[in-house]
């Protein structure tokens, strides 16, 4: 043999202490770990909870955005009350829109179409081209008030106000002219850009 007892000795004491001390270590890193663990948990949880509310703060500004620059349309509910409010009222109307504007066109469509589901006659359906200022919005032209009041007052129900007006007097021949509905330029959004 080429250990002394003695020597043995030492060593079996010493490896018993190190497994004792290894095990205690092994119990406090354990505890530290858990307890450690747990608190880093709640810092996670936090920083989830923050993250998960920026997200839902983000969803709403996208939808407000999205509001802000979708098209206009004429929903179900508009279009009920703009036949609620034309009902039994007889107009003819020509309805416009600046030409090339593909958001314009597709929304005098769909007031077109909701004037002729309300009993109103659509005559003319065209773009045109505007010198000066751009139209922006609904306006309504024309001689006969009682139309021209009519049209407004079933538009502006709808949500689509506000609407100018503008009474000509009628052609010189005495006839009148037409109930003219312009379809404007949709009015860019005030987005907040600064973030």
């Amino acid at each position: 043999m080429w250990l002394s007892e003695r020597s043995v000795g030492w060593i079996y004491d010493a490896a018993n202490i190190g497994l004792v001390a290894a095990l205690a270590v092994g119990v406090v890193a354990t505890a530290l770990i858990v307890w450690t663990g747990n608190i880093k948990e709640e810092y996670q949880k936090r920083a989830v909870a923050s993250l998960n509310n920026e997200a839902a703060q983000a969803r709403l500004e996208t939808e407000r955005i999205k509001k802000q620059v979708a098209w206009r349309e004429v929903s179900p509910d508009q279009l009920s009350i703009i036949r609620d409010k034309l009902h039994n009222t007889l107009i003819e109307v020509t309805i416009s829109w600046p030409s090339g504007d593909s958001e314009a066109s597709a929304f005098a469509r769909s007031l077109g179409q909701a004037l002729l589901d309300s009993g109103a006659k659509v005559s003319a359906f065209s773009p045109m081209g505007f010198l000066g200022q751009e139209p922006h919005g609904l306006s309504i032209s024309g001689s006969e008030e009682s139309e021209l009041k009519s049209l407004t007052s079933a538009l502006t129900a709808a949500g689509f106000g506000p609407v100018s007006i503008d009474v000509n007097d009628r052609k010189p021949d005495g006839t009148k002219y037409f109930t003219h509905l312009e379809v404007g330029y949709r009015t860019p959004p005030a987005l907040d850009l600064r973030r």
